[in-house]
């Protein structure tokens, strides 16, 4: 790649991108975070930081690729999809990360900087959007559609034919029933099962909905 490349973030999901990078053999230029103003806090995972969110204006978007590697959690503001629409709007591409020990079936679609970490398996004619999520041991069946900004959690499943709508977060280990949708900036609660179609903007504990407090 002759591209530079750079992470955006210097926490917990940055570490594991920068990890599924490396394992493309991709090199890494340096990460992007606020976290640069902070004198003890030099690298994130052997790389150094470089500048924080107003670096990106001093890079040319035509010679420069941008990795996310901020995570998206319920019940905080969504900064991950917010840096992602900064970047774009500055004219920068962003790499779409796929880890080596993922399994893609051949007529899967993946959208711009998506992420597809470790074990991860996405099944035929599944449609992942940009900037979502699919993490560790995720499994995504069949015909699923994922929108933009979505984040599906370590273990959680998704199956055949189910719908995400964008910003939703579908926690770990939490199983989406065939066929059935999630509506935008919806929570799927951890370990939580979805047997009906939810409304956006709700939380999903277990079966019982409330309203999401994002």
């Amino acid at each position: 790649m002759t591209k530079k490349v750079f992470v955006l973030g210097a926490g917990g999901h940055a570490k594991v991108v920068i990890d599924a990078l490396r394992k493309m053999e991709i090199s890494i230029d340096g990460v992007i975070a606020r976290e640069y103003s902070n004198q003890t806090t030099r690298s994130c995972a052997g790389v150094p930081l470089v500048g924080n969110d107003s670096f990106l204006t001093q890079l040319d978007s035509q010679e420069v690729l941008l990795a996310n590697g901020i995570g998206h959690l319920p019940n905080q503001k969504n900064i991950r999809k917010r840096m992602f629409n900064i970047g774009k709007s500055l004219g920068f591409r962003f790499i779409t990360v796929v880890h080596p020990s993922a399994i893609i079936a051949d007529s899967v679609s993946l959208g711009e900087g998506c992420q597809v970490l470790a074990g991860a398996i996405i099944q035929a004619d599944a449609n992942i959007a940009d900037n979502v999520i699919i993490n560790t041991r995720a499994t995504i069946e069949h015909d699923v559609q994922v929108s933009n900004h979505v984040t599906v959690s370590p273990g959680a499943i998704l199956c055949g034919g189910a719908k995400l709508a964008e910003c939703c977060y579908i926690g770990a280990g939490a199983i989406v029933l065939q066929t059935f949708s999630v509506g935008t900036g919806s929570v799927i609660a951890a370990s939580s099962v979805v047997a009906k179609d939810i409304p956006e903007n709700v939380v999903l504990m277990g079966a019982k909905p409330s309203i999401n407090p994002i």
